[in-house]
């Protein structure tokens, strides 16, 4: 067995101990190493996509390669050998670390795979010691809000995580601390994020520092107007710098920012004129034609992108997350607040709109057959273009078709340009005015920031400069940009040697002298003087005729080619190419159009059109002596002044301590969330970020102060390193009691240094000693519980023995109750547990035997007895209880087995098996009182009974029928149904099993039926049974005869229909003519004729009733009359007339009653108006008109009131709300905000600075663009104070008062704090409100407010200020948005957990739609129940009811509780009133009627019964019905038709509705006047 062990350290890393020799190892042993993966060394694997992979080797393949598996299973092929593959422990990769250098092992892959894991978990920021690296995450995250930047500033000794806002931090306090000038410099790829990184280091700057004059709000002001103009969209980045720039931050002797100036390096001008598909140009010319105003648009002529040349060729005018129109007034804000003149503005976007119009001049020959000349194709461009620049138009055209040249002693001569030369020419122009534009910008800046003369200043530098570059095709501006990253490389090397070697001088450690990669030869390559360098050469071959690219190329090859440079090599592949090796990667240029970009001059002829503009902005860019015959025509090239610049900004830079941040573009897609490794480890190597990272492993990049050091190992040491004297001595005598190998390892004056092979050693013994301290201490522990266990356990064993011997219960609880201590499973005690437990269950068996047995009812407990058994027979159990209960059991058994054996002969009544069923149930003893042994006896003297009554009942069938006694005539005196009755009764009785017997009883049943109905003349019955006589195959005489006599009485039927018809259509005529006919046919006499005469006189009586009623408009005398017509359902002539009439009284006295109940004004005026229009008049109509000529403030508080009772809160909040809307109106002066109480004086205010207080004073409740010194309202604690003046901080960023790059996320943040510290929610209303008094710019205004309904979106003011703000929102905010309906909302609504989706708030900003709806003002939360609860039809009126609960709403009627509750008013006790329907939502109009109640339920359940009303009609539905939940009721909808069948007294009515039949309430009907029903005839009389 292998003596090495692993072990897991506190920080969850994995070592290895050997036992035996007192090694550790962080990595594997070869004796602990198996087959599976998981044991496997795991290694760095080469990807062509992430760079490197942890993973495992898998096998070699021929020459160099191998194949290898990644942790997810990928296999790759690597072109290295197994002994070349890097290996890796699992416990480093799985660490993450925001310093790099402080890992145990730092190469390109940990570096890439820890900044891949940190990427992954948003955490851009990295440190490799005193390098920043800055990841773009291509998202927004909360890292720059005021609040962050408050931690960072008052960090004190705390450590911060990586951020830009450190690095600024140390270069402020450096610059303090030393009186040195610092400097940031930013580097990497565009769209790499330098730009973001340079704008947060000058927030943070501007945030530390601050300034006496605001200068500092104007260093960010220019970012916008720079961004504008010398940023564009690539395809790398949507934002990317096409320029480099150097910012000094000037700081005054109290190192408050007191000045700025800005450099600016190579701008890309080519970009004007051409970009390459899916980039566009600066952002300038697209926000220029999209956000113009319409007069500038028609001043400058603009039409949208697609209409301009320099514009459309690339395929695109737009890109995601950049809104043109918003930044173009932001760019003009920016100049404004920089105070730029409107003329200097307006200058400035003519010029672009002029670049524009020149891109769109076109030029062509002048004939078809000379390409030599050209001309201007569109002379109206031309002309546009010539009266914005103020020049003449054909000069201009003359000086882009031709070119004068000037030899000496010569006239000069004009040399016509082709097409192609006017374009070139034309561009080169365009090019020439937006470089100096933008140099103009830049200057222009800086003068409104410069500091004041004579003032001393140090300075903080942010370098923002673009990263080396190694395209496809590289050319002139490549060498510039990669010639700027050698010298800035040359200069971070040097510092990082001159940083690391100072520290170890400081300490006094020895140490060898770190060398590095010196990138001078480089350097010397492209400017050295002799040889010629690159650049020096392109300068000369401007002065040499007839120089061209080519003679270039030939001259650098001369001069370096030939292996003469090692940093130089010629491209014998390509004619027009050589390479350069740079520190960063070998770069092969293209020398096509190097002395032209070098050359930078325009000619002479475009120069002179120029100055002669009488514009004054473009005199400024070509002052007038420049193009004058005397102005001089050479000028200091392209390179020379490149070379001049960067020789300025090094020794600048030399002169400042630097600060390092390397940004790194995680991968070319531009979206959030993917790392790509290779193009980041790319990156990295072209930032010299390893040769930094070598610079640190050559030396000691682990350190620790002396006590930080005895921290985490000293305790190795013993007893005696605890709390020395001499921390320094301390460590060096720990060193000698540890075992190892220190020699890389010194003790310095302060700190302790090592490298990675020392940390490694030292956490390894750290991890051994904590484990052996952790595991001394256990055993020990369990040690001594283990002692006191065996002592136990010796007393208690022979008790439990001597319990086993002789085992009864009360032996063995004793013995088991002295071991109830002892935890080990001792053997005895398990013996003695189990049988504890087989005693105490053979007792209970025993007792549950005698008790069943004692019972006498054995056969009732089988079950119980038979499971007793079993458990006996188990437990081997053989005492006299048991063996009398298994005596018992096999008696039951076999007499249950003979009793089943009867009912199976029963069953099919087999009289074979009968026999012997019952000889068997005699032989085993069976009761003969046994159900089944009965039932085979009985059913054998059954089978000989049946054949006598079959016999018997054939007779009887013979005899007692009809006879016929004319030719139409029958007696049916000789029926005699009795007889055969009696017999079937009997053969029923007996119930018949043979086939033959149940044929012969069925035929007796059809032959009775058929007398019978002969006997009562029903001859629908008589035909019914002569069909079912001829199913059971019944033919004789007698059924003959029946034939007949039923054809005989079908014409009687006839005759007696038509009368049926006219009375069921209760038609007046009709009946009295079918009467006449009744009496001329002879049967006057039937009750059917004599019914019809009784129904035409009711007819009569009751049409007088109906006009009586009409004309007294009396309530009761119509419901009297109509109810005489509903008795007998005449719905004819007055009827119609009369329901109308009493519909309206009940219209009216419901209205009145709702009304009153309710307090709706809509109800109340319905009743009143109606109530004259017929002329009606009751008190409660007297009490609804007084209530009519109420004020608006008086009708609304006894509807508060009425709310109130009836626990409605949400009504009684809008009308609330309404009331206090009133009281607004009167006295709205009260709220005034400058009153509010918890603000503090503008003294107390004003005291919080020194210096300003009166115009702080003055200001205090005003807009302002200064920071709060205090807040606005009486905060105590100094925490929520400091916390008011960072939320106003918020503001100002997001209103755009104070430049900021993100201001979404203010916002967010502005609410989640509001949300969290409810004591500062007034502090921040009142900083809004502030904001938005005498505020002058529209776009903060507009800001404001949206900001202002986020807040109100999101918390609360408090009660004693939300008048306060309402008042002020009424005032200011009604025109913009809907903010006091947000305010209600908020106030009475439901408290937010979180706030709600910035996005969402913004986008609705302008149409909220409010939750609290005014207009709603009277609408009740169940919905208006019409008529109210308690309403009494018969009086119109309600009676005295509690109003219903809201908290649980009553049970629909239907259900069982409703149908009990009745419709009952309680006048004594409180209870709530059922009503007719579930509650509906608040979101209905309030002009929702609820249906009525239907009647109370029906006496016998559901069954219908009661008195016929009437014969059928037809109703109209009034109201929904659910029918209740019982299936014998209809469910209705309004409008639907029913057809009555039967109506009842209880209310209800049987209808029938597609189809099916069920009751219905007729209180939710009403009858349809109009229609003559057509129901089916009265059955024929019997």
């Amino acid at each position: 067995m292998s003596s090495w062990k692993q072990f897991t350290s506190p920080e969850g890393a994995t070592y290895y101990f050997n036992e035996k020799t007192g090694e550790t190892s962080w990595d594997q042993p070869d004796e602990l190493r198996g087959s599976s993966s998981g044991n496997e060394q795991l290694v760095w694997i080469p990807h062509p996509t992430h760079g490197y992979l942890p993973g495992t080797f898998v096998q070699e393949r021929h020459g160099d390669n191998c194949v290898c598996r990644t942790l997810d299973g990928e296999e790759v092929q690597v072109s290295l050998k197994k002994d070349k593959l890097m290996k890796v422990l699992r416990s480093t990769i799985e660490k993450n670390v925001d310093d790099l250098v402080q890992m145990d092992d730092i190469n390109e892959a940990m570096i890439v795979h820890n900044l891949r894991k940190r990427f992954k978990n948003d955490e851009i920021y990295t440190n490799i010691g005193t390098i920043l690296i800055a990841i773009n995450p291509f998202k927004r995250l909360p890292l720059y809000t005021p609040t962050v930047i408050e931690q960072y500033m008052h960090k004190g000794t705390k450590t911060m995580p990586p951020h830009t806002y450190n690095i600024a931090d140390d270069a402020f306090r450096a610059m303090v601390e030393k009186k040195q000038n610092q400097s940031i410099l930013i580097s990497g790829e565009s769209g790499a994020g330098k730009t973001e990184c340079t704008k947060q280091c000058l927030n943070y700057c501007a945030e530390l520092a601050g300034s006496t004059n605001g200068v500092e709000q104007n260093i960010l002001l220019a970012n916008p107007i720079l961004e504008a103009f010398g940023n564009a969209k690539t395809l790398r980045n949507n934002n990317s710098s096409r320029f480099g720039k150097w910012v000094e931050i000037h700081f005054d002797g109290n190192f408050k920012i007191c000045g700025a100036n800005t450099i600016n390096y190579l701008l890309e001008k080519s970009r004007v004129v051409f970009q390459i598909l899916g980039e566009r140009n600066f952002h300038t010319f697209y926000q220029l034609t999209m956000g113009a105003t319409p007069e500038e648009k028609a001043k400058w002529h603009l039409g949208p992108p697609s209409s301009f040349a320099y514009l459309n060729k690339s395929g695109c005018t737009t890109a995601d997350g950049v809104d043109d129109i918003v930044e173009y007034q932001e760019v003009k804000e920016a100049m404004h607040k920089l105070q730029f003149n409107p003329s200097e503005i307006n200058s400035v976007f003519q010029m672009t709109a002029a670049i524009l119009h020149l891109g769109n001049i076109e030029f062509k020959s002048p004939t078809p057959d000379d390409d030599s000349k050209s001309v201007v194709a569109n002379r109206e461009v031309l002309g546009i273009a010539a009266k914005l620049l103020s020049v003449p138009p054909q000069e201009l055209e003359t000086a882009m078709t031709s070119r004068l040249m000037e030899i000496k002693g010569c006239a000069p001569t004009r040399i016509p340009n082709s097409p192609g030369t006017a374009s070139d020419t034309r561009n080169a122009l365009t090019k020439t005015f937006y470089g100096r534009m933008f140099d103009w910008l830049v200057q222009r800046i800086n003068q409104s920031m410069r500091p004041a003369k004579g003032v001393q200043t140090t300075v903080i530098g942010v370098l923002d400069i673009f990263g080396f570059e190694i395209f496809e095709n590289n050319s002139f501006e490549q060498l510039c940009i990669n010639f700027t990253n050698e010298k800035l490389q040359q200069h971070f090397n040097q510092y990082t040697f001159k940083l690391e070697e100072a520290l170890y001088q400081s300490e006094g450690i020895s140490y060898e002298h770190i060398t590095f990669i010196d990138n001078q030869p480089v350097l010397d390559l492209i400017e050295k003087a002799v040889p010629q360098g690159i650049m020096i050469a392109m300068d000369e071959q401007l002065k040499v005729p007839k120089a061209s690219d080519a003679t270039f190329l030939i001259l650098c090859n001369k001069n370096h080619g030939a292996k003469q440079n090692a940093h130089y090599a010629e491209v014998r592949t390509k004619q027009s190419h050589f390479l350069i090796k740079h520190y960063a990667g070998d770069v092969i240029y293209d020398t096509t159009g190097f002395l032209e970009k070098n050359k930078d001059t325009l000619p002479k002829d475009l120069t002179t059109v120029a100055c002669k503009s009488t514009d004054p902005f473009i005199n400024i860019l070509f002052p007038p002596s420049e193009g004058g015959d005397g102005a001089k025509t050479s000028k200091a090239t392209l390179g020379a002044q490149f070379r001049q610049q960067l020789s300025s900004l090094m020794a600048t830079l030399n002169a400042t301590e630097p600060h390092y941040i390397r940004c790194i573009k995680p991968n070319s897609e531009k979206v959030a969330g993917t790392f790509t490794g290779m193009m980041s480890l790319q990156q990295l190597r072209y930032a010299g970020v390893f040769e930094a990272v070598r610079i640190r492993q050559t030396g000691y990049p682990f350190r620790y102060t002396h006590s930080d050091f005895l921290k985490r190992y000293g305790f190795m040491g013993g007893k005696e390193l605890r709390n020395p004297s001499d921390p320094k001595a301390a460590c060096q005598k720990l060193l000698t009691m540890l075992k190892g190998d220190w020699s890389e390892l010194q003790i310095g004056k302060t700190r302790v240094l090592y490298r990675a092979k020392v940390q490694r050693n030292l956490e390894l013994l750290r991890n051994i000693q904590v484990d052996k301290v952790t595991i001394t201490l256990q055993a020990e522990f369990r040690r001594m519980c283990a002692m006191g266990m065996v002592e136990r356990m010796r007393v208690v064993k022979p008790v439990l023995a001597q319990a086993l011997e002789n085992p009864t219960l009360e032996g063995l609880d004793a013995a088991l109750e002295q071991a109830k201590d002892i935890d080990f499973p001792m053997y005895l005690i398990q013996r003695c547990q189990t049988k504890r437990k087989f005693i105490i269950r053979e007792r209970e068996i025993i007792a549950e035997m005698n008790d069943v047995l004692g019972r006498n009812d054995h056969e009732k407990n089988f079950n119980k007895l038979n499971e007793l058994v079993k458990e006996a027979d188990e437990m081997e159990m053989n005492d006299p209880t048991t063996q009398k209960c298994k005596a018992v059991v096999v008696d039951i058994t076999n007499k249950r087995a003979a009793s089943k054996q009867c009912a199976d002969a029963v069953a099919v009544s087999d009289q074979a098996k009968i026999e012997a069923a019952i000889a068997q149930a005699n032989k085993v003893g069976l009761s003969p009182s046994d159900t089944n042994f009965a039932a085979a006896v009985a059913e054998l003297e059954r089978l000989k009974k049946e054949i006598a009554l079959m016999q018997s009942l054939q007779d009887v069938m013979t005899r007692g029928g009809a006879h016929a006694s004319g030719a139409s005539e029958w007696d049916h005196s000789t029926i005699d149904t009795e007889t055969i009755g009696a017999a079937i009764s009997e053969a029923e009785g007996f119930g018949f099993r043979t086939e033959e017997a149940k044929t012969v009883l069925k035929q007796a049943i059809v032959l009775k039926k058929l007398r019978e109905a002969l006997r009562d003349e029903a001859y629908d019955r008589l035909r019914q049974v002569l069909m079912e006589a001829s199913s059971v195959d019944l033919h004789n005489q007698e059924i003959s005869n029946a034939h007949d006599e039923a054809a005989h009485h079908t014409a009687v039927n006839d005759v007696l229909a038509s009368l049926a018809e006219a009375v069921n259509s209760i038609y007046q005529d009709g009946i009295s003519y079918n009467v006449q006919q009744a009496s001329a046919l002879g049967v006057a006499h039937m009750p059917e004729v004599v019914s019809a005469q009784q129904l035409l006189d009711q007819i009569i009586s009751t049409r007088s009733l109906l006009k009586n009623a009409i004309a007294a408009v009396d309530q009761k005398q119509l419901e009297e009359a109509i109810a005489a017509a509903d008795s007998f359902g005449y719905v004819q002539e007055e009827y119609t007339p009369a329901t109308i009439l009493l519909a309206q009284v009940n219209e009216v006295n419901i209205d009145a009653a709702t009304g009153l109940y309710y307090l709706d004004r809509t109800h109340l005026e319905a009743a009143n108006s109606q109530a004259q229009e017929i002329g009606m008049n009751t008190q409660s109509l007297e009490e609804v008109a007084k209530i009519l000529v109420l004020d608006e403030q008086g009708f609304l508080q006894i509807q508060l009131k009425k709310a109130n009772e009836l626990g409605d809160k949400a009504r009684g909040v809008r009308l609330t709300i309404a009331l206090k809307d009133l009281f607004f109106k009167q006295f709205g002066k009260m709220f005034v905000f400058e009153q509010f109480g918890h603000l503090r004086t503008r003294d107390a205010f004003s005291k919080a600075k020194l210096f300003g207080r009166e115009a702080l004073r003055d200001g205090m409740l005003k807009w302002s663009k200064q920071p709060l010194p205090t807040s606005l309202t009486d905060l105590f604690d100094p925490l929520h104070i400091k916390q008011a003046t960072r939320l106003f901080k918020n503001i100002l960023g997001y209103m755009g008062d104070r430049p900021c790059t993100y201001p979404d996320t203010l916002a967010v943040d502005l609410m989640q704090q509001g949300l969290d510290t409810p004591i500062v929610r007034d502090e921040i209303y009142c900083q809004l409100i502030k904001q938005l008094t005498d505020n002058p710019d529209s776009t903060s205004v507009r800001k404001g407010w949206t900001l202002m309904a986020c807040c109100l979106q999101t918390f609360p003011p408090s009660d004693e200020f939300v008048n306060f703000a309402e008042m002020f929102l009424q005032q200011k905010g009604a025109k913009i948005d809907d903010f006091v309906s947000m305010l209600h909302d908020i106030q009475y609504g439901d408290k937010l957990t979180a706030p709600p989706k910035y996005e969402a708030v913004a986008a609705a900003f302008g149409s909220y739609k409010p939750v609290i709806d005014l207009n709603k003002l009277s609408e009740i939360a169940s919905g208006i129940s019409r008529p109210p609860p308690g309403y009494d039809a018969a009086t119109g009126t309600v009676g005295t009811v509690v109003a219903p609960m809201t908290r649980s709403a009553p049970a629909p009627i239907g259900s069982a509780q409703a149908s009990a509750a009745g419709h009952a008013v309680v006048n004594t006790t409180p209870t709530p009133v059922p009503q007719a329907s579930t509650p509906q939502p608040q979101s209905q109009p309030q002009q929702t009627i609820a249906r009525p109640p239907p009647p109370s339920t029906m006496r016998g359940a559901n069954s219908p019964m009661g008195t016929l009303r009437g014969p059928p009609k037809q109703v109209t539905v009034l109201y929904d019905y659910d029918g209740g939940g019982n299936p014998k009721r209809l469910v209705i909808k309004k409008g639907d038709i029913i057809t009555v069948l039967k109506e009842y007294d209880a209310g209800w009515a049987l209808g029938r509705l597609d189809g099916a039949e069920g009751l219905f309430p007729m209180n939710y009907t009403k009858v349809l006047a109009q229609t003559i029903m057509n129901l089916p005839a009265l059955p024929p009389r019997d």
